[in-house]
């Protein structure tokens, strides 16, 4: 069994172009289980090694009921392992699945996965144009353009020294990277899509996004993102919202630590889990 609280702040580390240049469309819990895995690897591993998840475990890091998920979590991992996804690069794209192989382990509540070897060049021995954050950021994230919204704005940042960061995208290429070219209209994509995102992301991450829709004649073709770190008391009072929320899923609150017991300096020193992953 592992520990949650440690779990939590585990660091979801890739390159940046299976984030800005992939294009896929998974469930908001497909998209957590993928990045939990993710967190588990090593920063000195060579291979993608196969590793151990517990149902009950991912339940309780996620804040999702246990009393159904045991025969949803194997629809989960069959509905992954049958969507593929693409990496598009100037030269050519590619096509990849996310699991070489997947063990259920009988009666034990459990299984064994192992990332596709293709995608070690995306996660192993990352030096340069790579994005990383803790998992806990996106837990209580129920919307699963959400996360991608999230991955996509931490990417971004070109140095973590930076406070802000400012992309304009062509509507038409982030309803693609989304695969949500099904809102052809501009205010629905908005409704549905962007205002939901933004609002758990402020919410519940590190980050603050806002956004600002581009004109070209009488149509929306681009929208820019300014997109800023939070910094202490917001950053912490985020991280409590987050657990809190992920705790009142999981039917555990025993109350909330006010954010002003603890001062800047033990915060900074509390985040020192935060620097490693695995």
């Amino acid at each position: 069994m592992i520990d949650i609280d440690k779990s939590r702040a585990y660091k979801v580390v890739k390159h940046n172009d299976l984030i800005q240049k992939a294009r896929y469309n998974l469930t908001v819990n497909q998209q957590k289980l993928i990045a939990y895995v993710i967190s588990l690897i090593k920063p000195n591993d060579k291979e993608l090694m196969k590793y151990e998840i517990y149902v009950s475990d991912f339940c309780e890091l996620c804040g999702i009921d246990k009393t159904y998920f045991y025969t949803d979590f194997k629809d989960i991992i069959d509905n992954l392992d049958s969507k593929s996804f693409w990496v598009e690069t100037e030269e050519k794209i590619f096509k990849f699945r996310w699991f070489s192989e997947v063990e259920y382990i009988k009666g034990k509540g459990k299984i064994r996965v192992q990332l596709n070897s293709n995608l070690k060049k995306y996660l192993l021995e990352l030096y340069g144009h790579y994005t990383q954050y803790e998992i806990f950021n996106i837990l209580a994230i129920k919307g699963k353009y959400s996360i991608r919204f999230y991955e996509l704005f931490q990417s971004y940042f070109t140095d973590k020294g930076i406070k802000k960061a400012e992309k304009t995208i062509e509507l038409s290429e982030l309803k693609k990277l989304l695969l949500a070219e099904n809102y052809k209209d501009y205010k629905d994509f908005k409704k549905r899509v962007i205002i939901p995102s933004i609002q758990e992301i402020n919410n519940y991450t590190d980050l603050t996004v806002d956004c600002i829709p581009i004109k070209t004649g009488k149509s929306i073709t681009d929208i820019t993102f300014i997109i800023k770190r939070k910094a202490y008391p917001s950053n912490y009072a985020a991280y409590i919202k987050t657990i809190d929320k992920i705790n009142e899923r999981n039917g555990q609150i025993k109350g909330q630590m006010s954010l002003f017991d603890m001062s800047e300096d033990t915060f900074k020193q509390d985040n020192k889990i935060f620097v490693t992953r695995g």
